[in-house]
């Protein structure tokens, strides 16, 4: 199979406790799928997405907080590039809007990160 990315992905385990949140809804969290130098996946159970649908469409450019641990978090720009419904969850594409500055270079340094432990760490 073709990879039909720009950048590679890296999954995320359950060990890292990362999560979303859209700025504007408080405490509604999206599961981060995965990763990557453009942008990241995004998943949200299917009923708590139903009430928010309304405040997100594709190609709409949001501020998301994602959050590194229950408190560290990194404020970032993202544009809805896909959506699709996935047996009971919302599956969302979102690209990084606002690749200069601090912000960026974190959240690059965080893949970074991942991308050297994925071949060299362990989990019990």
């Amino acid at each position: 199979m073709n990879e039909r990315r720009k950048a590679k992905r890296y999954d995320i385990i359950e060990s890292f406790s990362i999560f979303a949140s859209l700025s504007a809804q408080g405490e509604i969290r999206f599961h981060v799928h995965d990763l990557s130098d453009l942008g990241m996946g995004l998943d949200l159970d299917e009923d708590v997405f139903g009430a928010i649908s309304p405040a997100i469409a594709k190609d709409q450019e949001l501020e998301v907080h994602l959050y590194l641990n229950q408190s560290l978090y990194l404020p970032l720009k993202i544009k809805v590039i896909r959506m699709e419904k996935k047996s009971e969850k919302q599956h969302l594409g979102v690209e990084v809007t606002e690749k200069k500055g601090p912000t960026y270079s974190a959240y690059r340094a965080f893949i970074e990160m991942i991308s050297k432990l994925e071949n060299t760490a362990q989990v019990n």
